[in-house]
């Protein structure tokens, strides 16, 4: 409708003023028809919004543009839902930078804080535990931190980095605290990264229990203290992969420190693999390399020297294998490797260690080691094989065993070094209850050696036998002082069984030579008889002495 504007004057007049009335009431009806056609668009848009949604969400109507914007998918949501999480897996695939969240990197400043707001960042992400996080730590930046690498959800930390940890808690925390065997994760990594520092940690790199398939890539120096381990594995981490890791004390470190423990939580299956690892220990005082304590471990191809032992093996250790691997023993009376742990006794069974060698340094450093030797002295060993193992600078028995029962199935062949201890006595090559009269029989093409000052008594050695390469019995305990067969009476507490085709005694009870022998096939303190015919003698340091001249 339209009308016309009138200007009211100031002086009043009653028929103007109805005029005016019946303008305004005119203004109010069409003030009212505008409100419902805005009702009635209002409406109109409402069912087009429903309309639109069924479109998206159900394709149950569209339009042709509608159809092509769908394209193979069933609804435009379902295409943009799709595509939605496409854009988030490349975004996972995008490194994380410690410096977007305020790192600085330059060896003094705190990153605690910068740390703690990235690890809340990565843990909002949305969960995948097939899909980690990459973290990369700038190459040759010095972080120093207290805390804050704390992750609830796969990641890898990754950088040529020093990680200097100045805290009292964990070093990196991995994985939830709540897993259980339903809920077990996979993917967390940690490479390349340097860690130093840890005087007062707690924990290193922390597995949570069931975080399974956990790869440490990276290297440790100068690192840890005496309670805590660099790395922890807190149970079921099945499948762990440190290949490649390092470790590395300097002598001027002063405390002791220690590289892994793979903890039990009873019976679990960890399967942890370490190959091509380099782990160098040379502050003097000491530390555990390898706890192992998880069923079916695997350390090959490696070098570990310095611990104090370079290798336990706990009671839930079972079919763990040690190969390929060089020690050295420096310091201490720990052993090279021990079986068992330090609260209970137990047998530790299905062990193999097969071309090994080993410094112990006993006559040189005047240590005081065993290559293998228990924990506790109720602690039982069996099933154990030890095969192609070389041990240096010993005095001692390759291997220590209790006086306890039951430890059998054990076997040594192709060992050298100074003695073979059989204080539990052997069958066949190795093993036997105490009280069976087994055999100490040498099946290896060398000499071995029966210690019988092994902490038994005269009974428990009664009526052993000792017989050489070739199956020949050679003597028989009557007590543990004395040896007798053939009027032979050996006095001290070793008793030499011999390799193939060395010396064996004759019927009469004198000594004689058995075939002739290169010179530089003979072990050093053995009489020979050389392939010129002369009779020689090769002393403890290795020299041949013609002893027809």
């Amino acid at each position: 409708m339209g009308f016309v504007r009138r200007v009211i004057s100031s002086t009043l007049d009653l028929a103007n003023l109805a005029k005016h009335n019946a303008n305004f009431a005119d203004i109010e009806t069409d003030l009212t028809e505008h409100r419902g056609r805005i009702g009635a668009v209002e409406t109109e848009q409402a069912a087009q919004g429903e309309r639109i949604d069924n479109i998206v969400a159900s394709s149950g109507e569209s339009n042709l543009e509608i159809v092509d914007a769908r394209e193979d998918y069933g609804t435009l949501r379902e295409r943009l839902n799709t595509e939605f999480g496409g854009v988030n897996a490349q975004l996972a695939d995008i490194a994380i930078n410690p410096a977007s969240f305020g790192a600085v990197g330059d060896g003094v400043t705190d990153e605690t804080a910068a740390f703690t707001a990235m690890s809340a960042f990565v843990n909002s992400m949305p969960y995948d535990d097939k899909k980690m996080i990459r973290i990369e730590f700038a190459q040759g930046k010095h972080y120093k931190y207290s805390g804050g690498l704390s992750f609830t959800r796969p990641v890898e930390l990754s950088g040529l980095a020093i990680m200097d940890y100045i805290g009292t808690g964990k070093v990196v925390e991995c994985g939830r605290s709540d897993n259980t065997l339903a809920t077990y994760e996979l993917c967390y990594a940690v490479k390349d990264l340097l860690f130093t520092g840890g005087e007062f940690m707690s924990h290193g790199l922390f597995f949570h229990n069931f975080v399974t398939m956990p790869v440490v890539k990276c290297r440790f120096v100068d690192f840890g203290n005496a309670s805590a381990y660099g790395v922890w594995l807190d149970g079921n981490n099945w499948d762990t992969d440190m290949s490649g890791a390092q470790w590395k004390t300097f002598s001027t470190f002063n405390r002791a420190s220690n590289f892994v423990k793979v903890n039990p939580r009873g019976i679990n299956a960890t399967r942890f693999r370490g190959d091509d690892i380099l782990a160098t220990h040379q502050s003097p005082y000491g530390g555990l390399g390898f706890w192992f304590d998880g069923y079916n471990n695997t350390l090959a191809n490696s070098k570990i020297e310095g611990f104090t032992p370079n290798v336990r093996i706990g009671r839930f250790a079972n079919n763990s294998v040690i190969t390929n691997t060089y020690f050295e023993v420096d310091k201490g009376s720990t052993g090279c490797i021990q079986f068992g742990d330090d609260v209970s006794s137990d047998y530790v069974g299905d062990l193999t260690i097969r071309d090994v060698y080993c410094n112990v340094h006993n006559t040189d450093l005047g240590t005081a080691n065993y290559f293998l030797q228990p924990t506790r002295t109720d602690v039982g060993l069996q099933n154990c094989l030890l095969d192609n193992v070389v041990v240096s600078n010993s005095n001692r028995e390759l291997v220590k065993l209790n006086n306890v029962g039951s430890q059998t199935g054990n076997k040594v062949t192709n060992c050298s070094g100074y003695a073979v201890n059989v204080s539990t006595l052997f069958s066949d090559t190795w093993g036997g209850d105490q009280g069976s009269s087994p055999v100490f029989k040498n099946s290896s093409n060398q000499s071995l050696y029966l210690c019988i000052e092994a902490g038994l008594d005269s009974a428990q050695y009664a009526g052993v036998n000792i017989s050489n390469f070739n199956g020949d019995s050679l003597y028989q305990f009557d007590t543990a002082a004395a040896i007798n067969r053939a009027n032979h009476f050996i006095q001290g507490k070793l008793v030499m069984s011999l390799r193939k085709d060395e010396g064996i005694e004759s019927a009469d009870g004198l000594f004689r030579i058995a075939k002739q022998t290169a010179a530089t096939d003979t072990m050093a303190g053995h009489f020979f008889e050389d392939t010129d015919g002369k009779i020689k003698y090769r002393n403890l340091a290795g020299t041949v002495y013609d002893l027809t001249t």
